[in-house]
C-alpha cells in the first residue's frame, strides 16, 4: 500500500485530533513534575471515595474537565483498593433548535425532551481487556460529560438514581447549580479545573517530546488567542507544528 507524504505528516503531527481527544493526554495540575500530579490525583480519588464515588469536576470550556475525569477513572481502576474494572464516557450534547410553526412547539422546548443528544463512547478497560459491560454496574465508572445540558430535574434524577444503585459517577459541568441546592449536596465538587500558561507549555513539551519542538512564542500566542481554552489552543498548534517541520 502506498501512503502519501501528506497523510504521513498528518498522522505524525502530535496535535492531530486523535492525539488531543479526552483521555489521550494526562491532566497536569502543575508545571512541576509527575510525582506531584499523581499525588493530587490520588488525593481527589480519596475524596471521591469518601463521597460515595459521586462527584463533579467544574470548569470552563476546554480546561481539561473530561481529561481529568478520565484520569481519575483510570487511576482508580489501577488501585486495588477500588473494585473497578471499566469506565464509560457518556457525552451530552445540545441539539440545534427546532424549527416548526406548530403551536405546541413550546412544550418540548420547555421540557427539553428534544434538545439533547446523548452518546456513549468506548469503554475503557485496564490491562487491555475488552468485553461487554453493563453501564449500571457498580464496577463500571460512568463519566458524564456536560451534565449542565440536562434540566435541573433530570440532573437530580440522574444523581439520585446513581446513588441509590451505587453506580460510581464523575460529572463534568461548566457551573454548579445555585437554583437546586440539593444537587450540590448530593454531588459535591471534587475539583475546579482551570488553565495556566505554564501548565499548557508543559503539556506541549510532553506532546512534542522526541519530536520537532515548537517555538515558545507560538505556544504562548496559541494559549492567549484562545483565551486559555487548552483544547482549542492545541488544535491551533497543529498548523504551527506543520510549519516547524517543513522548515
Amino acid at each position: 500500500m502506498v501512503v502519501s507524504s501528506e497523510f504521513q505528516t498528518v498522522v505524525d503531527n502530535p496535535f492531530s485530533a486523535h492525539h488531543i481527544r479526552p483521555g489521550e493526554i494526562p491532566y497536569l495540575f502543575t508545571h512541576e513534575d509527575e510525582a506531584t500530579d499523581l499525588a493530587r490525583l490520588d488525593s481527589l480519588i480519596d475524596v471521591w471515595r469518601a463521597n460515595g464515588y459521586v462527584g463533579q469536576i467544574v470548569g470552563a470550556h476546554g480546561c481539561g474537565k473530561t481529561t481529568l475525569s478520565l484520569g481519575i477513572a483510570k487511576r482508580a481502576m489501577e488501585d486495588p483498593r477500588h473494585d473497578f474494572d471499566s469506565a464509560t464516557l457518556v457525552t451530552i450534547r445540545a441539539k440545534k433548535p427546532l424549527r416548526s410553526s406548530s403551536r405546541w412547539l413550546w412544550l418540548p422546548r420547555l421540557l427539553r425532551l428534544q434538545s439533547i443528544d446523548i452518546s456513549v463512547g468506548e469503554t475503557i478497560f485496564p490491562a487491555g481487556r475488552s468485553e461487554t459491560v453493563d453501564t449500571r454496574s457498580t464496577k463500571n465508572i460512568l463519566v458524564i460529560d456536560g451534565i449542565e445540558r440536562l434540566t435541573l430535574l433530570q440532573q437530580a434524577a440522574m444523581i439520585h438514581s446513581a446513588k441509590r444503585q451505587r453506580v460510581p459517577m464523575l460529572l463534568t459541568t461548566h457551573r454548579v447549580s445555585r437554583r437546586l441546592r440539593m444537587l450540590g449536596n448530593a454531588c459535591p465538587v471534587l475539583f475546579r479545573a482551570s488553565s495556566d500558561i505554564l501548565v499548557f507549555a508543559r503539556i506541549v513539551s510532553l506532546m512534542t517530546e522526541a519530536r520537532q519542538p515548537i517555538d515558545h512564542a507560538a505556544v504562548e500566542e496559541a494559549f492567549r488567542s484562545c483565551h486559555g481554552n487548552v483544547r482549542e489552543a492545541l488544535m491551533k498548534l497543529y498548523d504551527a507544528y506543520e510549519a516547524s517541520v517543513s522548515r
